[in-house]
């Protein structure tokens, strides 16, 4: 598997690239720091539980970023497309005020 920058644009069977991978990674270990590691700081706490202290090392990741990826010609020929999520409440059909 190959992790790649944003899709800014598809040419026929060739992938336009934004240059942000890194960028990217590096805000969602930021998140995961900032918003995640106190919740999960907090559930331990408040259980008591026994948990060992987190002594990862900062992790620098510098991928390749290439700004163009001709499918046909790497041999591709399944994309797993992941982006971002929301959630979405407009199913329900409630009056709220």
């Amino acid at each position: 598997m190959t992790l790649l920058g944003r899709i800014q644009r598809v040419e026929g069977k060739r992938l336009m690239l934004a240059p942000d991978l890194s960028i990217k990674l590096a805000q969602a270990d930021q998140f995961f720091d900032q918003r995640l590691r106190p919740i999960i700081d907090g559930y331990i706490a408040a259980a008591g539980a026994d948990a060992p202290a987190d002594e990862r090392e900062a992790f620098t990741f510098e991928p390749p970023m290439p700004e163009e990826v001709d499918l046909a010609a790497a041999g591709i020929a399944s994309v797993v497309w992941a982006s971002g999520y929301a959630r979405n409440y407009g199913w329900i059909d409630f009056p709220i005020t």
